[in-house]
Order: C-alpha cells, then sequence, then structure tokens
C-alpha cells in the first residue's frame, strides 16, 4: 500500500511538471503572438504616418521650389529693370551733357555775332575783333583763329593781306617769326588774304622753333590799293587762355 502511494505521488508530480511546462510554453507562445500583432500593427501605423509625412514634406518642398522659381523671375525681372534704369539714367546724363555744350556752343556763337553786329568800337574801318590760340598736336604746336570785321559802311568788301609776327626770345635774344616760318606747310606764304563784307575768320597752325619763348603775336592788315595799314598786338597767354597771374615762362615753348 506505502509502495502504491508514492508511485501516485510521483506521476502526480510529472504530470503537474508537463501541465507547468505546456502551460509556459502557451504563455510564451500567447505572448509572442501578441506582441508579433501588437508590433506589426504598431508597424503598419508608424508605416503609414511616415507615408502621410513624406506626402506632405513633398507638396511642401514642391510649393518651395515653386515660390524659389517665381523669386528667381521676379529677380530677374528687377535685375533687368536696373539694368534699364541705369542705361536710361547714363543716356540721359549723356544727352543732358550733349546738349549743355550744344547751348554753350551757340551761346558762344550767339556773342560772337552780336560782337560782329554790335562792335564796341565806333572807329569805322577793318578791326581783328578775337585772336585766339589752342594747343595742338605735338608738343610745340599751335592752332591761331583770327576774327576779323568791317564796322560801319559794308556796302564795300575789305580786301588786302594779313601779315602775323610772333615775337619772343631765343637763347636770351629777342626775335620775331612771321607765318611762313612758322607754319608746317612748307608753301605757306608770309602774308593771308583776306576778303569779306562783314566778318571773316582765319585760321592757321603754327609750329614754334625749339628754344623760342613767344610773348606776343602782332597782326597786321595791309588794305589792298595801298591804304594805310592796321596793327594789333595781342599777349600770346592771354590769346592761348593762360590766365595772366600765372607765371610760365615756357608756355610758348
Amino acid at each position: 500500500m506505502l509502495g502504491t502511494g508514492k508511485t501516485e505521488v510521483l506521476i502526480l508530480r510529472r504530470w503537474t511538471v508537463r501541465l507547468a511546462v505546456l502551460v509556459t510554453l502557451f504563455l510564451v507562445l500567447a505572448g509572442g503572438w501578441l506582441l508579433y500583432t501588437w508590433g506589426g500593427s504598431h508597424s503598419r501605423e508608424a508605416l503609414t504616418r511616415l507615408r502621410l509625412e513624406r506626402d506632405d514634406l513633398q507638396q511642401r518642398v514642391a510649393v518651395l521650389e515653386e515660390r524659389n522659381s517665381e523669386l528667381q523671375r521676379q529677380f530677374a525681372a528687377a535685375e533687368r529693370a536696373r539694368q534699364i534704369d541705369q542705361q536710361a539714367y547714363a543716356d540721359y546724363r549723356r544727352s543732358r551733357a550733349q546738349l549743355e555744350q550744344t547751348i554753350t556752343a551757340l551761346r558762344e556763337e550767339l556773342a560772337f555775332y552780336r560782337g560782329i553786329m554790335a562792335p564796341e568800337r565806333e572807329i569805322e574801318g577793318i578791326h581783328a575783333q578775337d585772336f585766339s590760340l589752342t594747343r595742338g598736336l605735338g608738343p610745340r604746336s599751335f592752332r591761331f583763329r583770327l576774327v576779323m570785321v568791317q564796322i560801319g559802311s559794308n556796302d564795300q568788301l575789305a580786301q588786302g593781306e594779313i601779315e602775323f609776327n610772333v615775337r619772343g626770345t631765343r637763347d636770351g635774344a629777342a626775335i620775331a617769326y612771321d607765318h611762313a616760318s612758322l607754319s608746317p606747310d612748307p608753301e605757306a606764304a608770309a602774308a593771308i588774304r583776306y576778303r569779306y563784307r562783314y566778318f571773316q575768320v582765319i585760321e592757321g597752325n603754327w609750329t614754334l622753333p625749339a628754344g623760342f619763348t613767344a610773348r606776343e603775336v602782332e597782326v597786321r592788315a595791309q588794305p589792298r590799293g595801298g591804304g594805310e595799314a592796321q596793327h594789333w598786338t595781342f599777349a600770346w597767354k592771354t590769346a592761348a587762355g593762360i590766365p595772366a597771374t600765372e607765371e610760365n615762362a615756357n608756355v610758348g615753348e
């Protein structure tokens, strides 16, 4: 009887252990299945959420790209407008400068003609209205311009010859050169003919000799027919547009 009881206890214990193992295995499998199910559901939700976020980001990127393209177009248009404005302003300044030069030239021309038509001098006859010098292309080259007018009765032509004498110093000695000596034209004559009723502009070029310092220009007009000659003297510095206060002994060099 006693042996039989022990055997039953052992059998019961074995079944209890087996049952515990089976229960544990079931719980593990059930837990794994639940964990798998929960993880899969969570993964699907996360994947769906990521897809939605991706779609939203793609839409935002598309909007930003369109905005960027629009800003680039606006910038290009503004840059073109700026360039057009700059060109227009440059054209305006250039046109204004040209207009101012034209106005200045017209004023000078008007003053010139006023001086001819209403001279300050009351003595009738021919007069040297103006004499000026401008620098030439060479280092010692000058271009002269003499304006001759006739005051009083203009029913007769004023005719004759103009002679120039440029006076100055060379190597410390006084010396004078006529038009033929200073002109670059080898066939130039010492005198220049004039023939006019109201006024005449006489122009030419001079090249000063090396070492020569010009001081003044003497203009002599000899009327045709042996009338009395007229003389005028112009300071070289004044004719060349150099202020009288400027000390420049080599202006004629």
